[in-house]
């Protein structure tokens, strides 16, 4: 990671935003490491490929990468033959690509980098827990969002179901399942 004190010395403005993104590479096979049926970017469709999770800061001027993570698949993670012979350490496990995200902007915020708004697209936007913590972070954000995404201002909530709507503690298929997952 870049520290603050390296950007003073470029002739650019500070970054005014961070963009957070995918980057993937279509590649046959399954043994290199990370190589999993997933969404390819450059196809624009789900094939075989490995996924990276990168952070680059940018201005109107420049754009410059500051963090890069191959993202491990659950498939992988859990495999240990598979790990083992492709040489993946045991300290690595599975992190959804938005942690390996807030990861990487803990990372970038603790080393002093000017981050900017965060910039992402639905992957990042829709989910919740990845929203809640670029909040938390004290960021702000410009995060793309599917259509049927539930946003709510600070300090809100979702708003309650309409009357005659049955809930899911209410529904008796659902009434005996745990709340955890639904």
């Amino acid at each position: 990671m870049l520290k603050n004190k390296e950007f003073k010395g470029l002739s650019v403005a500070p970054p005014a935003a961070c963009a957070l993104g995918p980057r993937t590479q279509a590649k046959p096979g399954t043994h290199a490491v990370g190589v999993a049926r997933q969404y390819c970017g450059p196809l624009g469709k789900p094939d075989n490929c490995p996924v990276a999770v990168s952070l680059s800061v940018a201005n109107d001027q420049a754009s410059l990468p500051i963090a890069y993570q191959l993202f491990l698949p659950e498939a992988w993670a859990n495999d240990p033959v598979r790990r083992a012979k492709a040489g993946v350490p045991a300290a690595i496990g599975f992190e959804s690509k938005t942690a390996i995200a807030l990861g990487q902007l803990r990372q970038a915020l603790g080393d002093g980098v000017p981050v900017g708004i965060v910039l992402g697209d639905l992957a990042y936007g829709d989910e919740t827990a990845f929203r809640v913590g670029v909040t938390e972070l004290s960021l702000r954000d410009m995060l793309g969002v599917r259509s049927g995404t539930s946003v709510w201002p600070p300090g809100h909530g979702p708003l309650p179901p309409p009357p005659g709507l049955a809930t899911d503690a209410q529904r008796p298929d659902c009434a005996a399942m745990p709340s955890i997952g639904r």
